[in-house]
Parts: C-alpha cells; structure tokens; sequence
C-alpha cells in the first residue's frame, strides 16, 4: 500500500479506536474501490461503508444500507432517518461542481458528517469521500493524524 495512503487509511482508522489489521485492510479495500469510480453515487456510497465495515462488529443488515433509526453525534441529533437520501442526493450533486478548492472539499466533508448516514463507520467513510475528492482534484491527501483530532473535531462545531 502506497505510504501517504497507507497513513490516511491508519490514522482515519485510529481516530475511531479501530487498530485491527483487519480494520486497516477493510479501510484499504474501501478506499480502492472508491478511488477507482469516476462519480460518486448512492452505489458508491454504501457499497464503500460495506467494504469498509466487512469485518466490524456490526450487523450484515446495517452494512452499507443507510440507517433507519436515530442517531446523535455529541449532543445533535444526525439527519432524520427519512430525510437522509435526500439529504445525500444533494450532497452528491454538490460534489459535481467544476471547481473544488480545499475549502469546499471540507465543507463538502463536514456537511457528509452532519447527515451521518449509517449507524457506525461515518468518520472513515466521510474522511475516504473527502480524500477521494482530494485526488480527484489533484490535491494532496489529507491525513488527520489522531493527536491532531481535537482540531479536526473544531471543523464540526464552525
């Protein structure tokens, strides 16, 4: 695994207590699917949470397929369950735009983050979106290192 991609995958995975090489493979598999689509879809999507999750634990029925109940990240509720394709649909069309900048990659990352699509595994997925994103735009990729994760952290709270 390419070293700067290798880090990402690591340090995605760490900051959500996940230090398994099975976890660190899942994440790889996840992130070579995902790089390798030329459009994100709701395919792409779920089909990356479910690689991604492949050996979590976590119900088969909940792999890759957008939750059905509430959730609440910190003390805010996530989208409303019959809200969230939508809430996607829209975030896919906005990662259609000609012109991506850091900025708007970012915000494109927090607002995945706030519709927290799927009962577990939302960190990861949004952080391989963002970073597909990234590349696909000739940026660099962004590796938030776990001691780093308090200012990550401060992206949510703007």
């Amino acid at each position: 695994m390419q070293n700067s991609i290798k880090e990402f995958l690591y340090q995605s995975n760490l900051i959500e207590n996940e230090t398994s090489d099975e976890a660190l493979e899942d994440a790889r598999e996840a992130w070579n699917y995902c790089i390798g689509q030329s459009v994100l879809t709701h395919e792409v999507i779920q089909k990356t949470h479910k690689i991604l999750m492949h050996t979590r634990d976590l119900k088969n029925i909940y792999k890759g397929v957008y939750r059905c109940i509430p959730v609440y990240i910190g003390c805010r509720e996530g989208y409303k369950p019959n809200e969230i394709s939508g809430a996607l649909t829209y975030w896919l069309e906005e990662n259609t735009r000609k012109v991506m900048n850091f900025n708007y990659i970012k915000h494109l990352h927090i607002m995945y983050e706030r519709i927290h699509p799927f009962l577990d595994g939302n960190g990861r997925t949004g952080r391989i979106f963002m970073n597909y994103q990234r590349v696909k735009n000739g940026f660099e990729l962004e590796i938030i290192n776990y001691q780093d994760r308090q200012e990550y952290y401060k992206w949510f709270s703007k």
